[in-house]
């Protein structure tokens, strides 16, 4: 039994020549055009993720500006910590930017509203700043706000 399952492994790497019929000249035509589409596909798709982010994101920023105007201080909850946050920490690296500003998680508890929403929102007290936990990929780089 052993020596059959080698042979078989062995049969795997083995070239054999097969004639070129046209089902398979239209089979492996099919597959090259597919994998040249799959790239602008990607792009459209990636595109439209970014949209929809961009309208959470933006309608979130105006939830909590409007919650600052009125309470005079932001809806912050639990303090943000880089260690636990590596895709946020990476993000801020490659960005370089400082990660000595006081981030603070959105307390959705202050703002029923956000209780629905797709991303976790974090919110840099000093510079007024809103970011998000997770990211959006648009024009292969990851995105924590909306540019």
């Amino acid at each position: 039994m052993y020596i059959k399952f080698l042979e078989m492994l062995d049969g795997l790497f083995t070239v054999k020549q097969t004639k070129h019929t046209w089902k398979r000249v239209v089979f492996t035509f099919v597959l090259v055009i597919l994998m040249v589409m799959s790239v602008p596909l990607y792009f459209r798709y990636e595109r439209a993720v970014y949209e929809n982010y961009y309208d959470e994101y933006m309608q979130a920023k105006q939830l909590i500006m409007e919650y600052y105007k009125v309470h005079e201080e932001f809806p912050i909850g639990e303090r943000f910590d880089f260690a636990k946050e590596k895709d946020l920490r990476i993000f801020f690296t490659e960005h370089k930017m400082s990660m000595n500003r006081k981030l603070y998680y959105v307390d959705t508890a202050l703002l029923l509203e956000l209780k629905d929403f797709k991303y976790t929102y974090v919110i840099d007290v000093d510079n007024q700043f809103v970011f998000t936990r997770e990211f959006v990929v648009y024009a292969m780089e990851r995105w924590h706000y909306a540019k």
